[in-house]
């Protein structure tokens, strides 16, 4: 089958989304450059604009894949001259054409894209990149794999890339929480724990837990003890542990048991400490209800809340909130829109936290323009840039622990 690239007004349409989205970032009520800042307020364009430039100058994007992926793309060993480029990523979609229908031609070991990208979310002809600081050697803990090409940022204006404001496919942007310093944590609710078995149940306090929550954890945690101590994952440790026939596998075993039962109950402790601190909502993402609506209705609803009225300090859901909406079609940037828009929507969610509530924007007013971004974009927002078709790579821009 021979198949066609997009035309262009199919990319001007994008486009068209995209300008759209960062003219109406850059008018926002809280950050609109109408609006001259008081005394002691912060200046919002100040602010964007030192953002945009570290954006610009110290921020990478990152492709994660398998080491043997990796080895796979190149044939063989790296050359070590560093003379031209050596390897290039495709997307899934490319390589279905160039291999006649058969993208995975590496027999399991080609390409990251599930099969959901291709009939769902219709993504498959973009490769994916996380941001982050050029300078940080810590790797990220992903599914996608144990190696990394690290490309520039820029790269995404000059060949016409998109950014989505969050994950594709984990829309949901992270829930907010600080404790009384203003310190916050942040994390995606993850599924719904079910309804609780019982009163002594931690569900029963908590009937609609997330997952990812401090409250989830605890019950992950005496999920876990009570596994290793009570149920039939005990069972067989102990039978393992009986039938040992070297002392020393049995001593192994058991100190493994002791280790895993200590860190269950360190993380309940942890969690039960953080749920305890952390009690305040700063933003929660409020999903539309699906039923009836059209597709361009199915986003949701970034709320966030103000500081809960002293006379009422122990009832935290009566805290004052704001919604502001959040369709699908405002999640995306395209080319050399995405940097700026980046940039001005970071501004845009902390000048929001700062007019609803002062104390959980403090902290960020006050950190370096990096240190700003690498906590918005890793705990508010996980943006996701995207490249279609391909991209060529150097010996340089590949890190392999393996190798």
């Amino acid at each position: 089958m021979n198949r066609k690239r997009p035309s262009a007004p199919y990319r001007e349409y994008f486009q068209a989304m995209s300008r759209d989205n960062l003219d109406a970032l850059q008018i926002d009520e809280v950050v609109s450059s109408s609006r001259e800042p008081a005394a002691g307020e912060p200046d919002w364009g100040v602010l964007r604009g030192n953002i945009e430039r570290a954006l610009s100058s110290a921020f990478v994007r990152r492709h994660y894949l398998p080491s043997k992926r990796l080895q796979m793309i190149y044939g063989g060993t790296p050359p070590t001259d560093g003379e031209g480029k050596w390897g290039t990523l495709k997307s899934s979609a490319t390589m279905n054409i160039e291999n006649n229908g058969h993208p995975d031609k590496f027999g399991g070991t080609a390409e990251n894209t599930g099969d959901c990208n291709a009939r769902i979310f219709g993504n498959h002809g973009f490769l994916f990149f996380y941001i982050d600081p050029e300078a940080s050697k810590e790797f990220r803990k992903t599914r996608f794999g144990d190696a990394r090409i690290t490309l520039s940022l820029d790269l995404v204006a000059r060949a016409g890339g998109w950014a989505m404001l969050t994950d594709f496919r984990g829309r949901e942007w992270p829930t907010q929480r600080y404790d009384k310093t203003g310190k916050m944590i942040a994390y995606p609710r993850g599924h719904v724990i079910g309804k609780p078995v019982s009163d002594g149940d931690m569900r029963a306090k908590y009937p609609s837990v997330a997952d990812r929550s401090p409250e989830g954890g605890i019950i992950r945690a005496a999920r876990t003890e009570r596994n290793l101590t009570e149920g039939k994952d005990s069972d067989l440790t102990f039978k393992r542990i009986v039938n040992a026939e070297d002392p020393e596998e049995a001593k192994a075993l058991l100190i493994d048991l002791a280790m895993n039962i200590k860190k269950a109950r360190t993380d309940r402790v942890e969690n039960l400490a953080n749920s305890r601190n952390f009690e305040h909502r700063s933003r929660q993402y409020i999903a539309n209800d699906r039923e009836n609506k059209k597709p361009q209705d199915f986003g949701g609803k970034i709320r966030h809340y103000g500081p809960v009225p002293a006379a009422q300090e122990n009832v935290p859901a009566n805290a004052p909130a704001k919604d502001f909406a959040m369709p699908p079609s405002k999640n995306l940037l395209v080319g050399g829109d995405v940097v700026p828009g980046l940039a001005q929507f970071i501004v845009v969610e902390i000048a929001r936290m700062h007019e609803m509530n002062p104390i959980v924007a403090a902290p960020y007013l006050k950190m370096t323009p990096e240190e700003v971004i690498e906590n918005v974009v890793r705990k508010a927002i996980r943006p996701q840039v995207m490249l279609p078709r391909s991209i060529s790579f150097t010996p340089q821009d590949v890190e392999d622990p393996s190798s």
